[in-house]
Order: structure tokens, then sequence, then C-alpha cells
């Protein structure tokens, strides 16, 4: 009498769990700089957006004070509506763009150049600016990611590990 027994062996299974752990051991690193990358890219183009909102402001007021970074959403009726992207202290912006202090991935602070680091909103009139951007340090996927930093002169700098928060300028940074 035959028996034919319907199944996999053990030896089967875990030929099949390690090939799984090594696809897993090559693709969760991958995914994590993916991530990484993608979040500074944003970071970057919208450092880049509030430059030229910066200073299309400036053209029309003649200098940098009262600026509030503008961002159009569109309403659960299909309407647009212009909002201002500023936490309440109205210094800090949170990248991508709709996220909060939750669930941000990259935080860019701006503020007066002047000595008293106060929001553009705050000061009576405003000759510059410094925007640095930090990445969420309670994400996992952004460890190592890059710090940046734009200045209203135009310098653009970025460290890959300490935060430019203290910097008045670029000399000896690496230019992005």
């Amino acid at each position: 009498m035959k028996t034919s027994n319907k199944g996999f062996t053990l030896i089967e299974l875990m030929v099949v769990v390690v090939i799984v752990a090594i696809f897993a051991a090559i693709a969760v690193p991958s995914y994590r700089n993916y991530v990484k990358r993608n979040s500074q890219s944003q970071a970057q183009a919208r450092l880049h957006e509030l430059t030229i909102e910066l200073e299309r402001h400036k053209s029309t007021r003649l200098n940098y004070a009262g600026f509030a970074p503008k961002v159009e959403r569109t309403e659960s009726n299909g309407t647009k509506k212009v909002v201002y992207e500023y936490d309440v202290n109205k210094k800090i912006i949170y990248v991508p763009k709709g996220s909060n202090g939750n669930n941000y991935t990259y935080q860019i602070t701006l503020i007066d150049d002047g000595a008293e680091k106060k929001s553009l909103k705050e000061v009576d009139s405003s000759t510059g600016w410094r925007m640095y951007a930090d990445p969420n340090s309670n994400n996992g996927n952004l460890i190592g990611a890059e710090h940046y930093l734009v200045l209203s002169n135009g310098q653009r700098c970025k460290d890959e590990v300490n935060s430019l928060s203290a910097e008045t300028s670029c000399e000896g940074k690496t230019s992005w």
C-alpha cells in the first residue's frame, strides 16, 4: 500500500524562508535610501519655492517683513482656498506640504536675519532672512539625511551631520 504525503518538507520551507530573508536584507536598506533621497529632494524644492516667494514679496513691499508662505488647498466642495503654511510660532514650515508637527519629514525654519531670530511676520522691517531645514529625527528612514541652509544673499549649503541653525554663512560648508 502506497501512501503519498502532500505538502512541503521542513527543509523546503527553510530554504524559502532564507530566500525571503535575503530579499528583505537587500530591499529594506534600498527602500530607506529611496525615502531619504526623496525627502531631501522635497526639502530642497520647498526651500527653492520659498526663496522665490520671498523675493516676490520683497519686490512688491521693498522688504521681507510680513512674509507668509501661501499654499493653495482644495476644499471638499472643490473650491480652492489660499491658506498660510506657518505653525503657530510663525517660523516653521513643514515638508511635505500639508504635513504638521506629527508627520513631517523636514522642518524648515524661516527667520529674520537680525540678531533676535524673529519670524518675518513679527518684524517691522527686514532686509535679510535665513532658512534652515532639518530632517525629522524621529523618522528612522531619515537617519543620515542632510541639513540645509539658504540665505537671502543667495548662499546655499548643506551638512550631513549637524544642523545649520546657528550658521550665518555657508563658508566652509558644501554647496548644493
